[in-house]
């Protein structure tokens, strides 16, 4: 089972900010924009090459620390989530079988990332043949 964890110094905008609608087209917040590329620099430099494989299930586990923020503790997983996603460290969020979000009392918003295995998951998902096949192949 692959696992690791990245400390980032503030946690991601509230998902109730995170789009905007500019001249009739939904966009990324200012703010967001600027979170993705600072969270995305801290990220890489603790990564150290670590990636799931495409395809695999995978779940996450959200610290929000609560001394540094007032945003609900259920409104930090989209951002964090397009943010690993983009970065090309997990697959598509559609193999995430599994979030825990909870506040915390360390300083940094910590995000825990475990590569599921692929037994505890082909029951309950119910992938097509093509995709059960790219799972097995990927080892996710």
């Amino acid at each position: 089972m692959n696992q690791i964890t990245f400390h980032i110094e503030d946690p991601p905008p509230s998902a109730n900010t995170i789009w905007r609608t500019y001249k009739g087209r939904t966009v990324k917040s200012a703010e967001y924009q600027a979170w993705l590329v600072k969270a995305g620099w801290e990220v890489k430099a603790q990564a150290k090459g670590f990636k799931l494989p495409d395809p695999s299930y995978w779940s996450t586990k959200l610290y929000l620390p609560r001394r540094k923020t007032r945003v609900d503790v259920d409104n930090c997983a989209k951002g964090a989530h397009d943010l690993l996603k983009t970065l090309g460290i997990v697959p598509d969020d559609r193999f995430l079988v599994r979030t825990t979000q909870l506040y915390w009392t360390g300083d940094t918003f910590k995000i825990e990332i475990t590569g599921e295995r692929l037994e505890d998951w082909l029951p309950i998902m119910n992938p097509s043949r093509d995709v059960e096949r790219r799972l097995r192949s990927a080892g996710g």
